[in-house]
């Protein structure tokens, strides 16, 4: 099996993401290490890029398990995003599956609800499956919907202290409205929406060590590099508004250097998540004008910029397969974490909660890749390749090896520590049992040499294995 784990250094991660949307240039992109996802915003999906063959509508299918009442409150969760200004709309089939289908699982684990964005070579979305927990842990089935379409459509979970009314926070009790959406929501899904638009464009990566705080003037820098000759700098109209966002307010723009300098006011009600500019650099001729949309983090709670690891252990039981991360994750810090599981580097995994994940896999190798953020700078990535045989461990064969064979004074037994174990002769006579614990077989003096047959016994298996004693 081989591991192999990268650090995402959190003064490299995004934090910062200027994209080009009509580009009269190109913009360079920053190198990144393996791990560091660059999306357009921290509380969309990381590299989230929109549908495959930008659909106007995507299909959502509903199982004949869910009852009549329960398929109402799946309706309620698609006509909530709908309302709320989905890109691509939403619309119910009874046809099998659908873009996104609704099914039921019964989950080992303390999941509620799991889904699982399928994406082709260029990372665009192809199907998503949804599955709803037969326990849904107080949740009404409408709010889980809610947030379990939210990812489907490009959302990744918000942070829960910061953002307590989300219906796509990441963990906790209901958000008190039975799943309607907060203003923070909708914001965020006019940013997945920007991102899937965005998709093929280049992207500008400047560094910022901490959010801002809200109630505060803050400074943005926006490195733009060489994207238009210097000697138009002073004949440059700068124009900067918020998307969508009527707490944030533009104080200042201007270019300085290869830096586009904005100032920024944020209202004290401003709620910790992203925000958002529109950004129109108008040059003089012959020069195209440039549009741009930038995104930085504001938080309530900044985090200091701190490195971590997030490994996972892996096994199998009843079926399921268990990935197990959370108890040794070493953050520092007391923010909450959420993560997304990525299997074989097209299954995205998200599920409510940052918590360990229980899935289905089919039998043979996979590749799992695990990331790890704080919803703001900080964040860490593990993968490791995995071989799932499909049978529970319980099941599994154990395997006993007896060493050296043959052998001259003593041979080491590997085994459970409940395992008995016997030593026969030819004839089928018990030559000795070892205590229980006990890992190897060293024979009396007297003993003769020749073949003997070591026998292990344990709740569910025999065996016996030939061994030679010689001089």
């Amino acid at each position: 099996m081989e591991t192999k784990i990268t650090n995402s250094f959190s003064f490299i991660k995004k934090y910062f993401v200027l994209i080009a949307l009509l580009a009269a240039a190109s913009i360079y992109l920053f190198s990144q290490p393996q791990g560091v996802r660059l999306g357009s915003d921290r509380d969309v999906i990381p590299g989230y890029q929109g549908w495959s063959g930008d659909p106007d509508t995507l299909t959502v299918y509903i199982d004949t398990s869910f009852t009549a009442e329960e398929k109402d409150s799946i309706r309620t969760a698609i006509s909530r995003w709908n309302d709320a200004g989905s890109v691509p709309r939403l619309r119910e089939t009874s046809d099998a599956p659908g873009n996104i289908s609704f099914t039921r699982h019964t989950f080992a684990s303390d999941t509620l609800g799991l889904c699982t964005n399928s994406t082709d070579a260029n990372g665009d979305v192809t199907s998503s499956t949804i599955q709803i927990g037969e326990d849904q842990g107080g949740l009404s089935l409408s709010e889980l919907a809610t947030h379990e379409l939210g990812h489907a459509i490009g959302l990744a979970d918000t942070d829960e202290a910061a953002n307590p009314s989300d219906v796509m926070k990441g963990t906790g009790p209901t958000n008190g409205s039975d799943g309607t959406l907060s203003a923070h929501d909708s914001t965020e899904l006019a940013a997945a929406g920007a991102a899937a638009v965005a998709e093929d464009t280049d992207k500008k990566v400047a560094m910022n060590p901490m959010a801002i705080l809200p109630g505060e003037f803050a400074m943005l820098d926006f490195d733009l590099g060489e994207v238009f000759p210097p000697d138009v700098i002073d004949q440059t109209g700068v124009f900067v508004s918020p998307i969508g966002d009527p707490y944030l307010f533009v104080e200042s723009a201007f270019i300085e250097a290869n830096l586009l300098r904005v100032g920024v006011f944020s209202d004290p009600l401003h709620g910790s998540g992203n925000l958002y500019l529109a950004v129109e650099l108008l040059f003089p001729e012959p020069y195209s004008p440039m549009r741009f949309w930038g995104t930085h983090y504001i938080h309530m709670f900044p985090a200091e910029p701190v490195t971590f690891e997030c490994p996972f252990s892996f096994n199998e039981d009843d079926g399921n397969v268990h990935i197990d991360w959370v108890e040794q994750c070493t953050y520092p810090l007391q923010h909450p974490l959420r993560a997304e599981l990525v299997v074989d580097g097209t299954e995205h995994i998200y599920q409510r909660g940052g918590g360990n994940y229980t899935l289905m896999l089919d039998p043979g190798p996979h590749l799992i890749e695990l990331y790890v953020d704080d919803y703001q700078v900080n964040n860490a990535y593990y993968a490791q390749d995995i071989l799932v045989t499909g049978v529970p461990e319980s099941e599994k064969a154990i395997d006993f090896v007896v060493y050296p064979n043959p052998f001259s004074q003593l041979c080491r037994l590997e085994c459970p520590d409940d395992t008995r174990i016997t030593i026969y002769d030819m004839s089928g006579n018990i030559v000795c049992e070892i205590q229980e614990g006990i890992k190897h077989w060293k024979p009396s003096l007297d003993l003769a040499f020749g073949i003997y047959f070591i026998q292990f016994r344990t709740e569910d298996q025999i065996k016996t294995v030939k061994v030679i004693y010689r001089n």
